[in-house]
C-alpha cells in the first residue's frame, strides 16, 4: 500500500504528523510501514483505467509536481483475463452549472483490472447524454439545480456516479467580476511563494452564441459596449495593469489599491459564511484592513480580522447551499 495525503496549505489542508500517519496506517490494516519522508512535495500520480492518461490526484503543498523528482513507479504486469469484473465510471467534475456540459469517462474492467474493448452504455436520470465527434460521452446538465445520477452498463454489470448541478453560482457580475485566486505558501516560513489569479471574460459573443437558456442572463464585452474586442490587446492590457499593481505592492504603495479593493469588494456590509476546516459560521463583513485582512463581526458582537479561510454567500440571499 502506498499512502499519501494533501500537503499542508492554509485554508485547504493541515497536513499530518508521523504519529497521525502511523495511526491511519494501522486503521487500514498495515503491520509494517516505511516513511519515505516526502513531506509536502509528495505527489501521487495515477493512470485511471477509464481515462488512460496519468494525472496528479493529491494536492502537494507547492500545488504541482516538482521539476526534479524521485519516483516509485508501479507497473501492472497482469495479462488481460477477458472476463468482465466491473465498470469504472467518472465524471470530469462533480459540480456543473445548470445547462452546461461535462465529460463522462467509463470503461469495462476485467478481473485483472485491465480495460476491455467493450462499448459501455451511459444514461442519466436528468439532463441528456450524447456522444461527441471524438466519441466521448458528454452530459448536458438540466436547467434546474439538484443532483444528477449517471448510470453505466455493459455485459450485465451496472454502476452509477452523481454530480451536483448549480443553478445560481455565488457571484457572476459584469464590472465587479468574481475572481478565482490560488496561492502557495512556503512551507517553513509561511511566506507567499506565488499566486494564480483566474478570471473569465466573454469578449465578442453575440446573443445567439449563448445557449437559449443563458441568453437572458449571460453577456459579453461586445454586447455591453457594441464594439468588438481584440482578445490579445485585452490580455496585454490586463497584464500591464497587473504589473503596475505588483510593483505598487512591492514598494508598499497600497493606498490607491486598497481604496479600489474596498470599493469593489462584494462582501462588505453583508452577512457571509465564514468557512474554516469543518467550521461554518455566519458573520458580517465590515471592512478590509491595511494588510488586506477581512474585518468581521461575529454573532456575539465581537470584531475580528480574518486572514485565512474561505468567505462565501452559499446558502444566503437565495444562493444554493
Amino acid at each position: 500500500m502506498l499512502y499519501t495525503i494533501d500537503g499542508r496549505r492554509k485554508g485547504y489542508s493541515i497536513g499530518a504528523s508521523l504519529t497521525q500517519v502511523a495511526q491511519r496506517m494501522i486503521e487500514l490494516g498495515c503491520v509494517t510501514a516505511l516513511s519515505l519522508d516526502g513531506g509536502g512535495s509528495t505527489t501521487l500520480c495515477v493512470t485511471l483505467p477509464e481515462d488512460g492518461n496519468a494525472g496528479v490526484y493529491n494536492t502537494p503543498s507547492e500545488g504541482s509536481l516538482r521539476a526534479v523528482t524521485n519516483h516509485i513507479f508501479l507497473v501492472a504486469s497482469n495479462e488481460p483475463s477477458g472476463t468482465l469484473d466491473h465498470i469504472a465510471l467518472r465524471t470530469e467534475s462533480d459540480r456543473v452549472l445548470a445547462g452546461a456540459q461535462v465529460l463522462l469517462r467509463a470503461a469495462a474492467i476485467d478481473t485483472n483490472y485491465i480495460p476491455m474493448d467493450k462499448e459501455v452504455s451511459i444514461a442519466s436520470d436528468r439532463g441528456s447524454v450524447r456522444t461527441d465527434e471524438l466519441g466521448n460521452a458528454v452530459l448536458t446538465a438540466p436547467k434546474t439545480a439538484g443532483t444528477v445520477t449517471v448510470g453505466a452498463k455493459v455485459g450485465g454489470k451496472y454502476t452509477t456516479a452523481e454530480l451536483r448541478v448549480i443553478e445560481t453560482p455565488d457571484e457572476i457580475r459584469l464590472g465587479k467580476s468574481g475572481t478565482l485566486t490560488e496561492l502557495s505558501l512556503e512551507g517553513e516560513s509561511g511566506a507567499l511563494d506565488y499566486a494564480v489569479i483566474g478570471i473569465g471574460v466573454n469578449c465578442n459573443n453575440a446573443r445567439e452564441d449563448f445557449p437559449p437558456e443563458l441568453r437572458d442572463i449571460a453577456t459579453s464585452l461586445y454586447l455591453e459596449t457594441g464594439e468588438r474586442v481584440q482578445r490579445a490587446a485585452l490580455a496585454a492590457a490586463l497584464i500591464e495593469e497587473l504589473d503596475k499593481l505588483y510593483a505598487a505592492l512591492q514598494s508598499g504603495d497600497t493606498a490607491s489599491y486598497l481604496t479600489a479593493y474596498r470599493r469593489d469588494c462584494l462582501t462588505l456590509g453583508r452577512e457571509v459564511q465564514l468557512l474554516w476546516q469543518d467550521v461554518k459560521e455566519k458573520v458580517t463583513a465590515l471592512d478590509v484592513d491595511d494588510q488586506f485582512g477581512l474585518v468581521v463581526r461575529r454573532a456575539d458582537g465581537t470584531v475580528e480580522t480574518i486572514r485565512t479561510g474561505e468567505v462565501s454567500v452559499r446558502g444566503l440571499y437565495g444562493y444554493v447551499e
